[in-house]
């Protein structure tokens, strides 16, 4: 029974805790997440970190990194250039004692680099577009953060581009612009489709064999091209 006693946790049962935030973002962005520990027991410390797949923790991606909760607090985190797996954990310790971790909460969180899409405007009329409104649809569906401007106020082209945060799938996608309010406008490039391809295979090893071989070969072919051709004489005639 006494052995029973001594695996009861620190925290008791009327404990809630969470981490609320986006799970899919962008290299070099930074993000709130709305950390929430709440406990009957009152209030808690914590220390917050972010760390990549082979679990080395980021220097000052989070902020605060450290802090008493009881409640919802804010943490900020700086995400590295480098796209990857990360996990934002933060580990709750009893008041005054920093070796006593009582509950460790995570999210995993994957880091991108965006697929930059850019679409070519033209007009080869006078027209007044000066802060012109256009979202961008990618395989049928209005990314309502994709919301850009441009300007013509005279024949010529203008560009837009969004940064699309998705995880390569290694298929293909289809993309163009619409404007952002009905109407007809002579603007060649709307509503035109353009289709790419997001792999998630990294060829640059089978690249580097193909070109290998290539140079082999060719050596080769050269050595035996250039081999000088040993005269051995007149074979002898058969007795």
């Amino acid at each position: 029974m006494m052995a029973c006693l001594m695996v009861v946790p620190a925290v008791d049962a009327d404990t809630y805790s969470n981490i609320d935030g986006e799970t899919l973002v962008a290299v070099e962005s930074e993000h709130d997440y709305a950390f929430t520990y709440e406990s009957s027991e009152g209030e808690f410390e914590y220390k917050a970190k972010l760390v990549n797949s082979k679990g080395e923790t980021q220097t000052s991606a989070v902020s605060p990194s450290s802090g008493s909760i009881s409640g919802t607090t804010t943490l900020s985190v700086e995400f590295p250039k480098d796209a990857g797996d990360y996990t934002l954990v933060v580990e709750v310790n009893e008041e005054s004692d920093d070796d006593n971790v009582v509950d460790t909460i995570s999210l995993a969180i994957n880091v991108v680099k965006p697929v930059t899409l850019t679409v070519t405007l033209s007009t080869a009329e006078d027209l007044d577009l000066s802060g012109f409104g256009v979202y961008f649809y990618i395989d049928d569906e209005r990314m309502e953060d994709s919301y850009t401007t441009f300007d013509l106020t005279m024949a010529g082209t203008a560009e837009v581009t969004y940064d699309w945060i998705v995880l390569p799938d290694g298929k293909a996608h289809t993309f163009w612009v619409e404007p952002s309010v009905d109407g007809v406008v002579v603007v060649e490039g709307l509503g035109e489709k353009h289709t790419f391809y997001f792999g998630d295979n990294d060829y640059t090893a089978y690249i580097a064999v193909v070109i290998l071989m290539v140079v082999v070969f060719a050596i080769a072919l050269i050595w035996v091209y250039r081999k000088p051709v040993k005269n051995f004489g007149k074979p002898k005639a058969r007795r």
